[in-house]
C-alpha cells in the first residue's frame, strides 16, 4: 500500500512523526474519500490528521440545528464536496430524508 502514496508524500509523513502503521489507515481513508461523499470517524482518532491533510467543511452537531445540519449534508452531496461531521449521535436519523 505504501507504494501508492509516492515517495514525497511518504517522507513528509515521516517528517511529521506518523508512524508507518498508521500510514496504511491513512491510504485507506485517502484513497476511499476519492470516490463516496462521506466518511465517517466514530472514534475520533483521526481528528488532527484530517484537518491537516484536507481542507473539509466541518459540520459540529453541538452548535448547529438539525436543519442546518440537513442543509450542509445535502450541499455537500450535490456539490460533491467533502464534509466532517463532529458530535454525531444520531445520524442516520437526519440521512433518511436526504436518500429519498
Amino acid at each position: 500500500m505504501l507504494f501508492s502514496l509516492g515517495d514525497q508524500i511518504y517522507y513528509e509523513w515521516l517528517s511529521d512523526g506518523v508512524l508507518r502503521s498508521k500510514m496504511e489507515n491513512y491510504i485507506i481513508i485517502i484513497k476511499s474519500i476519492e470516490y463516496p461523499p462521506l466518511l465517517i470517524d466514530p472514534f475520533g482518532q483521526y481528528d488532527q490528521w484530517m484537518e491537516k491533510y484536507y481542507n473539509l467543511q466541518k459540520i459540529h452537531f453541538d452548535n448547529q440545528s438539525k436543519h442546518d445540519v440537513v442543509m450542509s449534508i445535502e450541499q455537500s452531496f450535490l456539490s460533491g464536496s467533502k464534509i466532517y461531521i463532529k458530535n454525531c449521535n444520531t445520524l442516520d436519523s437526519l440521512l433518511y430524508p436526504l436518500a429519498q
